[in-house]
């Protein structure tokens, strides 16, 4: 999916949070967003997958205005991501039901990406009692499973173990075929390792690094 974004200004409390006068995210591109704790990293990424509003500006995904079939084609994923008080299945197979996947259709597939991230024993687990990092690992199988053409990612790395990033690179280099992935990170081999592009967001506004 292709973003571009022009004129786009934020508000928050008569403050100008973001101010960014034109960037492009193209097609099977990654890109990294740095910068300090409230700089706007995140906000921005909640205005480009529209779970926030923006107060002036223009955001094009594929060349036109948001609509219904092309939020279903994006995601993200929290720091701090919600699982729904379902088995850990149950909330991987939420995207995949929305898009009318039939659970018997599409159960191998989700225990080839448990088993990936080493969560087959978990299928049948409540998802609140996991840790900080199966319950990361659940959101982003979750956001992975119905291959989205925009994926956004805040901090992905955060109660992941080394093992467990080094296989989340991998698959994020598989899902770039196919997906435009913008992603916050302070580590830099992670970023090293994945970003085309990164950019520093600061004083609302963003410059290539």
């Amino acid at each position: 999916m292709n973003v571009k974004i022009n004129n786009l200004k934020k508000y928050y409390q008569d403050k100008l949070i973001l101010n960014i006068k034109e960037i492009e995210f193209k097609e099977n591109q990654t890109y990294c967003i740095r910068g300090r704790n409230g700089s706007g990293k995140t906000t921005l990424m909640q205005i480009i997958t529209q779970l926030l509003s923006y107060n002036t500006g223009e955001i094009r995904y594929n060349h036109q205005m948001v609509n219904k079939a092309l939020m279903k084609q994006m995601t993200y994923v929290s720091q701090n991501p919600y699982v729904f008080n379902t088995t850990v299945f149950e909330n991987i197979y939420y995207p995949l039901k929305l898009r009318n996947n039939k659970k018997i259709e599409i159960e191998s597939l989700i225990d080839d990406y448990l088993a990936y991230f080493e969560l087959k024993d978990l299928k049948h687990q409540q998802s609140q009692i996991c840790s900080s990092g199966e319950k990361m690992k659940i959101a982003l199988i979750r956001s992975f499973i119905f291959k989205p053409q925009l994926l956004c990612l805040d901090e992905p790395t955060t109660n992941l173990d080394v093992e467990s990033i080094e296989k989340l690179k991998k698959k994020l280099l598989e899902l770039k075929k196919h997906t435009t992935i913008i992603f916050i990170s302070h580590d830099l081999e992670f970023i090293q390792t994945l970003s085309d592009k990164t950019y520093l967001l600061k004083d609302g506004k963003l410059r290539i690094e």
